[in-house]
This record gives structure tokens, sequence and C-alpha cells, in this order.
């Protein structure tokens, strides 16, 4: 018996061809997420490229303008001594060595928001397979256990068509075998008919009643392998039908549902001039300005 088991959307002796289906699909989807995030993640990096150059010149103008500020309050008629002059390159130095420290650590702020969203990105893709790998084991179990079920199922109604088979030919055999005895009755009343009671002595009509009897059980024995074969063949055609009309089917094939979208969604702003104050105060807005001209 080589019926297919059929599967929602294939026709297949297996579930093996819809795992591989899935399994198909899932990674088809995994690939494209992965380019997705690689563009997204190349955009970022340039980004981040961008911000830190941005914050390293808004760094680099405070220092030269709070430079300009302490030369100016160290002038004195257009002159600044040896002592301040060392003053303001120490600062100097001391400014740089803080903007380098800022911006490494800005930098690192930055490529920690990075790994950040390309963990997120990483679980949830583990997630996704995950899930796709827990639908195939689960359509599995459900499979097989159809299958044992069917099996079952096929093997008890096979045994019912047979049983009913046995119980129609006993009756069968039992009204042939009745039919053959009074016929025979018949027939040897026939022949004491004409050869009268002492017909039983004579050896050629014995050997011919003997011939008749063989014959008759001969016709009774072809009545009933032919109905055997008949039969035999009835329930092949009728379990055949039957297993081909229970099928076995896969809840579902789809993939589970998978959002990928909200690591696209943070953003990074880089510092501006208004994050870093200093104090004004020490000189009029007037010469602020002028300052800033220069």
């Amino acid at each position: 018996m080589n019926c297919l088991l059929f599967v929602k959307d294939a026709a297949v002796g297996d579930i093996g061809a819809v795992a591989a289906q899935l399994v198909k699909k899932r990674d088809e989807a995994v690939r494209t997420r992965n380019a997705a995030f690689a563009e997204w993640k190349k955009k970022w990096v340039r980004y981040h490229g961008e911000y830190v150059t941005k914050y390293a010149k808004i760094l680099e103008d405070r220092r030269a303008w709070y430079i300009r500020y302490l030369r100016q309050e160290y002038t004195c008629n257009g002159v600044i001594s040896a002592v301040n002059e060392a003053e303001v390159k120490r600062k100097c130095d001391e400014l740089r060595a803080e903007a380098a420290r800022s911006v490494a650590e800005y930098k690192a702020r930055l490529a920690q928001k990075l790994s950040e969203a390309e963990k997120q990105f990483n679980e949830r893709i583990a997630a996704f397979k995950k899930s796709v790998d827990d639908l195939i084991v689960k359509a599995r179990i459900a499979f097989s256990a159809c299958t044992t079920k069917r099996e079952a199922a096929i093997t008890c109604y096979r045994k019912q068509l047979q049983a009913r088979h046995q119980t129609t030919r006993s009756y069968l055999s039992k009204r042939i075998n009745d039919a053959k005895t009074v016929h025979y009755a018949k027939f040897t009343k026939m022949i004491e008919y004409y050869h009268g009671s002492s017909y039983t002595s004579n050896t050629n009509i014995k050997y011919m009643m003997s011939q008749y009897n063989s014959c008759l059980n001969t016709k009774v024995d072809a009545i009933m392998n032919e109905f055997d074969a008949a039969g035999k063949e009835n329930i092949d055609a009728l379990v055949m039908h039957y297993s081909c009309h229970y099928k076995c089917r896969v809840s579902s094939c789809y993939l589970p549902s998978y959002h990928c979208g909200s690591y696209f969604n943070w953003r990074v702003h880089y510092p501006t001039e208004s994050c870093y104050s200093f104090q004004y105060g020490l000189i009029s807005e007037q010469e602020v300005w002028e300052l800033l001209e220069n």
C-alpha cells in the first residue's frame, strides 16, 4: 500500500519536506535582515565618524576661545609675562588632554550604542530562529502522532473488514455445504431407486458416488476460493481508499511573526556649543562678541 500522506501545501510521505521549506524561508528571512542591518550599521558608523569630528571641532573651538580669553586676561600693555605665558601653555596642554579624553569617551559611548543595537538585533535573530525550530519540532510531533493514529486506524479498519468477511464467509460456507448435503442425499436416493439397496456392494457404483462427492467438494471449494479472492481484493481497495482519505495535516507551515524595526529608530545627538558653559562674567558681553569675531 503506497498511498501518500497529505500535508498542508504539499503531498509528501514525510514531514521533512515541510520542515525543509520552513528552514529555507527562515534562512532567507535571516539573510534579508542581516543585509538590512549591515547597511544600517554602515550608515551609522559613518554618522558616528561625523559626530566625533564635530565633537572634536567643538572642543577645539572652545579651547581656542578660552586660550584667547586667558591671553586677554594676562596681557598688560600688550605684553604677557613669561610666568603667565607658561600658565597659558600649561592650560592649553591641559585642555588638549581633556579634549582627547572627552573625544575618546564620546567615541566609546557611540560604539556602545551601536554595540547594544547589534546585540539586540542578534538576540532577535536568535529568538526568531528558535521560534522556527520550535514550530518544526511541534509540527513533527503533531505529524508523528497523526501518522501513528492513522496507522492504528487503518489496521483497525482492515480487521473490521476481515471480521465482516469472515462472518459472511461462515454463513456462505454453511449455506453451500447444506445445499451440497441435500443435493448428495437426493443423488443417493436416485441411485437407490435405480439400483436398489444392494448398490452399496457394487464397487463401480461406490466409486461413481465417491467421484460425484469429490466433484461437489471441488465446486464448493472453488466458490469459497473465489469468494476469498474477491473479498481480499475488495478489502485492499477499501483500505486504500480509506488510507488515501485519512490525511495528516500540519496545522500551520507559516513563519512566526518577526518584528525587527525598533533598533532602526534610536538616535544619537552629538553635542553642540550649548553643552559647554564658560564663565562669561569675567569680561563684558561686548568683549565676548569681539573675541568670538576675532
